[in-house]
């Protein structure tokens, strides 16, 4: 007997790819739609959503506590979002080095490798390895659409912090963005992004009266479809969010002013999972 819950599931791919910063390996999950394998789809080409967590998390966060393939799988069913694939890695990129408190000591070459080691995270790292090394590898491994039409980047928090950045500094790789629970400036998340404001030269150019020279810069020259942002309203973050409506507005940029800028917020919600679990399946609808 068929029901509404008997229909194809997409699956998980675990891949393992070389990252150039860390010079090792680092692993991948990819989420794949059921679609994607069928007979008839063979020419069919899919877009690319590069997903990011939180900080402290890894690669398994969106699949573990998002419960992504679920989510994609349902929403996908019922027509709630377009087919796409998802890809999420270790956005807290880690290189061991020696823990050796004076740097000016000479060390043997023994000593040197029986050190012990300490685990160096820097998340800009992952920025790096997500142009450089992540997506040519998925462009040329699946069946993408390998333009900036067909990929949106989006986050979890310090992940969201991740796709601003991505997403306006690298504004000709990516048409849709998506802050979740999250921030536009950096500067919150100094200790992690080292404060690195540079993606806001983009709108720094503009003041509150310029408005309309706004859209048009987003519609034309950045040929953004989608940038969206959204936090729960008891979100220990969400004075941050605020402040962000306040930049926005000082540099031209009206909230909800169209489809393209939008901004939502959910009353009760906190800055956890439960959350993301409301407020991703609204930014996937927008997307492609």
């Amino acid at each position: 007997m068929n029901t509404d819950r008997d229909f194809p599931r997409g699956g998980l791919v675990e891949e393992y790819i070389y990252c150039d910063r860390t010079q090792s390996l680092q692993r991948l999950l990819v989420y794949v739609p059921a679609s994607y394998f069928s007979k008839n789809n063979n020419n069919k080409s899919y877009p690319v959503l590069y997903l990011q967590h939180g900080v402290g998390g890894n690669e398994n966060q969106w699949t573990q506590f998002g419960k992504l393939p679920h989510l994609m799988d349902n929403l996908m069913h019922r027509g709630g979002c377009k087919e796409m694939l998802v890809v999420m890695g270790d956005g807290m990129l880690s290189r061991t080095i020696p823990n050796i408190k004076d740097e000016t000591e000479n060390w043997s070459n023994k000593n040197k490798q029986t050190a012990a080691v300490v685990p160096q995270h820097d998340q800009m790292d992952y920025i790096d390895f997500l142009l450089k090394n992540v997506i040519p590898f998925i462009d040329e491994k699946y069946k993408t659409i390998p333009e900036k039409e067909g990929r949106a980047v989006a986050g979890f928090s310090m992940g969201s912090a991740q796709a601003s950045v991505c997403g306006f500094q690298h504004y000709e790789l990516f048409s849709y963005i998506g802050l979740l629970s999250g921030f536009i400036q950096c500067e919150y998340l100094e200790s992690l992004l080292g404060g690195n404001d540079t993606h806001l030269k983009v709108f720094k150019t503009f003041q509150k009266e310029d408005s309309e020279k706004v859209q048009s810069f987003f519609k034309e020259t950045l040929k953004n479809k989608v940038f969206f942002r959204a936090m729960g309203e008891e979100d220990n973050f969400f004075p941050f969010f605020l402040k962000d409506d306040q930049f926005l507005a000082e540099h031209g940029i009206d909230n909800n002013s169209d489809d393209i800028i939008i901004r939502r917020t959910y009353k009760g919600s906190t800055h956890s999972w439960e959350a993301m679990r409301k407020i991703l399946p609204d930014f996937l609808k927008l997307i492609f």
